[in-house]
């Protein structure tokens, strides 16, 4: 069924309030489905993040150390074995989805 919903998506647009359409028109990016399928991907992806891993140097000067927005992930850290780490539990995240 999903296959089926994005193997041709098309769009029009409401030309007056009396619900006059424009023609169809193919649609490459931005189906409506694709914001649904990634918050229920990324969850929980907070919490399989090992954020034990974190020095006590990201703890003093970092207020942030995850951010989600739309369909992107941050990481913010002031070590590469952090970091990495982080990367870690991401890249096992990923594949267990």
């Amino acid at each position: 069924m999903l296959q089926s919903i994005y193997a041709k998506v098309s769009s029009c647009v409401r030309l007056s309030p009396e619900g006059k359409l424009s023609d169809y028109f193919n649609v490459g990016q931005g189906e409506p489905l694709s914001p649904m399928l990634f918050l229920l991907f990324v969850n929980d992806i907070s919490d399989s993040i090992d954020f034990n891993n974190l020095t006590q140097n990201n703890m003093n000067r970092l207020f942030i150390v995850l951010l989600l927005c739309t369909d992107d992930l941050a990481l913010f850290t002031t070590d590469k074995h952090s970091l990495q780490a982080q990367f870690d539990s991401i890249h096992l995240y990923s594949t267990r989805w």
